[in-house]
């Protein structure tokens, strides 16, 4: 990335911490696609990315090479190890780290999940609204002491969902009703494109910043299996026009 890109991320960035001072939660990112409400379907919900990996993506975008050795002696193998048998643990927990990081691949979207609150179906329009985004919206990370917010650029434009036949809207409002709070599980895919080498304090904890757009998302009910609804597209200007009438 040239310097002239890089400068203009970093401030585009720092502007948002900004306004993003005091305020972390764990809202989600939507994307749409008009016509695309698949139906209730049986399915797991995969695998979030673990923290390590979060750090190590990390890393590589800032061009940094992590202390492999100091995040050994941070891990449970090492700190239930005996004195005699650390060392050993030590060497074999940096050759895994190392080897994960040589194949990693920083393309690949990072997966998170989180809650989300939506309004009451939208007949005008056919769809819900996620109303607890806000232009602070991260997701916090922490690995080896250390505070990593994956930012998604441009999550207000990501807030519509599109639901166009009964069947899909039925499921979610039905699920929503018999969830705790009335909140469902949100899965997203998130691509890593940029990462701050200055951190930003929030809470009186430096957060390094790490850029993603968001790929792909994916609504659950609360039990976790069964998928509602998902949608790895985009209309910005359906979303836009929408997302005015809430504003």
């Amino acid at each position: 990335m040239g310097s002239r890109m890089k400068k203009i991320m970093h401030m585009a960035v720092l502007a948002f911490f900004c306004g993003a001072c005091g305020l972390f939660s764990l809202p989600a990112a939507a994307q749409d696609m008009p016509s695309l409400s698949i139906g209730p379907q049986q399915t797991t919900e995969p695998a979030v990315t673990d923290s390590a990996t979060i750090a190590m993506v990390f890393a590589r975008l800032t061009g940094h090479a992590p202390d492999f050795s100091g995040w050994a002696r941070q891990t449970e193998a090492y700190k239930n190890a005996s004195p005699f048998e650390q060392p050993t643990i030590e060497k074999n927990e940096v050759q895994q780290m190392q080897d994960a990081f040589g194949a990693l691949d920083t393309t690949a979207p990072l997966i998170v999940k989180t809650q989300v609150q939506l309004s009451p179906y939208d007949a005008n329009n056919h769809g819900f609204f996620v109303i607890n985004f806000k232009k602070s919206t991260f997701f916090p990370a922490r690995y080896a002491g250390k505070f990593y917010a994956i930012v998604p650029q441009g999550i207000m434009d990501k807030q519509w969902l599109p639901v166009s036949d009964a069947a899909t809207r039925d499921a979610i409002e039905k699920a929503a009703a018999g969830s705790k709070g009335g909140q469902l599980p949100m899965i997203l895919y998130l691509t890593p494109s940029y990462a701050d080498t200055k951190p930003a304090m929030i809470d009186g904890y430096p957060y390094w910043p790490l850029a993603v757009t968001v790929s792909k998302v994916m609504l659950f009910s609360a039990d976790n299996q069964t998928l509602l609804w998902h949608d790895y597209s985009s209309d910005d200007k359906t979303r836009q026009s929408i997302m005015n009438l809430y504003q």
